[in-house]
């Protein structure tokens, strides 16, 4: 397959992923890198198995924690620890339906699909004893940054090819089009 010029991709065991900037990448806060895990999973049709946009768009459910949690994880989050991401839904403000047939659906009033933006009104809940206020939505990031990044994953999706077990960079530098 013919790789975009100009381009550095990450090869993983789950997820084709354009790289973002390093900066904004690091400084993406928990939401934005959420949002941004959606955008790509609906994109690439084996991931829906493993989390999903529900139908309203304005909520998502893990349906694999196992895969989620060796997969998907350690790639945005850094962690393998599904309780670590609870614990972000929880600071956040996210709220989960505990049982029924939405069992595991997870939902915030500023979160919702194709409107990544929103999630800069979203404040993380700050636990007592820590001592590190409120911080910014983003660290920082510009908003429009974000959305060019959102575009930019919806553009570059491409189908499934061959990936290696573990994340790699490469980088293609051919003349430009």
């Amino acid at each position: 397959t013919k790789r975009p010029k100009h381009t550095t991709t990450l090869h993983l065991t789950v997820l084709h992923l354009p790289t973002m900037n390093t900066e904004v990448a690091q400084q993406l806060r928990f939401p934005w890198k959420l949002h941004l895990l959606l955008e790509r999973c609906e994109q690439t049709p084996s991931q829906a198995s493993i989390m999903s946009w529900m139908p309203d768009g304005k909520s998502f459910r893990v349906h694999d924690k196992e895969r989620f949690s060796q997969e998907i994880l350690p790639v945005f989050f850094g962690t393998k620890n599904f309780k670590t991401f609870q614990r972000n839904l929880n600071l956040w403000g996210f709220t989960r339906v505990s049982k029924g047939p939405q069992k595991d659906v997870c939902s915030h009033p500023l979160f919702l699909k194709g409107f990544p933006s929103l999630c800069q009104g979203m404040k993380r809940i700050v636990s007592k004893g820590t001592g590190r206020g409120n911080r910014a939505p983003m660290g920082g990031v510009d908003v429009d940054t974000v959305e060019a990044v959102v575009r930019s994953l919806k553009k570059t999706s491409s189908p499934s090819s061959s990936a290696s077990p573990r994340a790699t960079p490469s980088s293609s530098s051919s003349s430009s089009p």
